[in-house]
């Protein structure tokens, strides 16, 4: 049973960091029929643990264990079930059932499943189609926007993130340094919703990272940064890993503003440059006579 993102399930992500995760608010065109004070946000519903969901349509915001059902009965004129499902962008495989409800379901089903049966003959064709239709719907369920806030990944938890990763760079993160600055996978989840790199900084209020804007200065910062808390310059293999810390640029960056035909040699000016003795590629400590 595909699991049902509510106000519950957002209560529990709030042990981690201690704070309430930021929900999408409900489109302009959602809220003809769905009332945003009844809802978490989009893909969301709110639930009670002991009366159920509340129902989020406009003028009603009553609780129901079985909201799938009185939707159908009570809000038939506006489309039921399958007109709230596309206003919230939640998918139709997902039982629209309060937690004490699937409970009861689950160990029916469970009880259902300990009989002894008959074994159903399905024919090749048939049975490919069924494939297709469920990979089809596991698919644009995936992409739903209650299956990302399951992920922590709806719009406004990605932006969230990446505003973060701003605030302490400083300015606008590349997509390498948004790569090791946030969890496995968030930045692919965000090219995979707005396309590009260029798209995910504007959908956020972000200007576009630019290398050109990346000064000598910049690059002899994160180098300096990585000696006081690595005790040395880094090496090659060091800037090629993806969760590398502190934050340093690119290769290619480096030997540009650097200078230098070898990763040893850029590291020689550059240890040159702020005065680092020691180590790797720091400058020789002169003997004292």
């Amino acid at each position: 049973m595909s699991e049902l993102y509510t106000s519950l399930t957002r209560l529990k992500q709030t042990m981690n960091g201690g704070q309430m995760p930021p929900m999408t608010p409900i489109p302009e065109a959602a809220r003809k029929i769905i009332d945003p004070a009844f809802t978490p946000g989009l893909g969301a519903l709110d639930e009670d643990a002991g009366r159920g969901l509340r129902c989020p349509v406009r003028d009603c915001g009553q609780y129901y264990h079985a909201l799938g059902r009185h939707l159908a009965v009570a809000h038939k004129n506006i489309g039921g079930s399958a007109a709230v499902r596309r206003a919230l962008d939640i998918p139709k495989t997902v039982p629209l059932l309060s937690g004490i409800a699937r409970e009861h379901y689950a160990r029916g089903h469970a009880a259902e499943r300990a009989r002894p049966r008959r074994h159903s003959m399905v024919g090749p064709k048939v049975a490919e189609k069924r494939v297709r239709s469920l990979r089809k719907s596991c698919g644009a369920s995936r992409r739903s926007m209650a299956s990302r806030n399951l992920r922590d990944r709806c719009d406004a938890q990605l932006r969230h993130k990446l505003i973060d990763c701003h605030h302490r760079l400083g300015r606008s993160p590349t997509m390498r340094e948004a790569k090791a600055m946030l969890p496995k996978g968030t930045v692919k989840a965000a090219i995979r919703v707005y396309g590009t790199w260029r798209n995910v900084l504007a959908q956020c209020g972000l200007a576009v990272a630019s290398r050109a804007r990346v000064s000598r200065d910049d690059v002899l910062a994160g180098l300096y940064a990585w000696y006081k808390v690595r005790g040395g310059l880094p090496t090659l293999r060091d800037v090629k890993e993806r969760d590398r810390v502190p934050l340093i640029h690119d290769r290619e960056t480096i030997v540009k503003h650097i200078g230098g035909s070898g990763w040893a040699e850029t590291m020689q000016i550059a240890a040159a440059v702020l005065g680092i003795t020691g180590g790797r590629y720091g400058l020789q400590q002169q003997r004292v006579a």
